[in-house]
């Protein structure tokens, strides 16, 4: 179901993957270009890691609904799609470039440490993320079809799909904030 979907849309998610690889590079540079006194700052804040996370859980639940809402909401603007697209570009590239600090201080242990961390924890969200952002782009191009050419669009078919992706969000983020805690564990032993 999920792969005939992307299938019916694959320019669209063929461009979010292009904008998601961009962010990841868009990251690296970031890192890269940071002053070499901004770094150790960032590297020394981030030197007790291992004891903030296996002490606090993850928590995004509150975050991830207001995010979702607010795309939605601004997807009834022509604009609204434009900040949902910018939303999955700083995704992207907030994953990389936590993995580049993870790597400055902790080596091929931290890079490895990193993707597993992105990889366990965010990457259901940001799969369910570009299907929001499909659904969000039905309603902004169906919403300017109709103002400019009197097209009919069934907005409530893409706020159900919406709705049950936020559903599947919010049931990733309550068993990363139950789960997170044990596979931290197991993960934090590598760094």
């Amino acid at each position: 179901m999920i792969i005939d979907y992307i299938k019916r849309n694959k320019y669209l998610f063929t461009f979010l993957s292009v904008i998601l690889l961009i962010s990841f590079i868009y990251g690296i540079i970031i890192f890269n270009s940071l002053d070499n006194n901004i770094k150790i700052n960032l590297i020394n804040n981030l030197s007790n890691i291992k004891e903030s996370m296996i002490n606090s859980h993850i928590n995004d639940i509150f975050m991830h609904i207001f995010i979702i809402f607010m795309l939605v909401l601004l997807s009834f603007s022509v604009l609204g799609y434009f900040f949902s697209v910018f939303y999955v570009f700083f995704v992207g590239m907030s994953i990389s470039f936590s993995i580049c600090v993870l790597t400055s201080i902790y080596g091929l242990k931290g890079l490895i440490f990193g993707i597993l961390y992105n990889i366990m924890f965010k990457l259901v969200y940001l799969l369910l993320i570009l299907m929001i952002n499909s659904k969000i782009y039905g309603i902004s191009k169906g919403i300017l079809g109709n103002l400019l050419y009197k097209y009919s669009i069934n907005i409530k078919k893409y706020l159900i799909s919406i709705g049950i992706l936020l559903i599947m969000v919010i049931i990733n983020d309550v068993l990363i904030y139950y789960l997170s805690n044990f596979f931290i564990k197991i993960l934090i032993n590598m760094l």
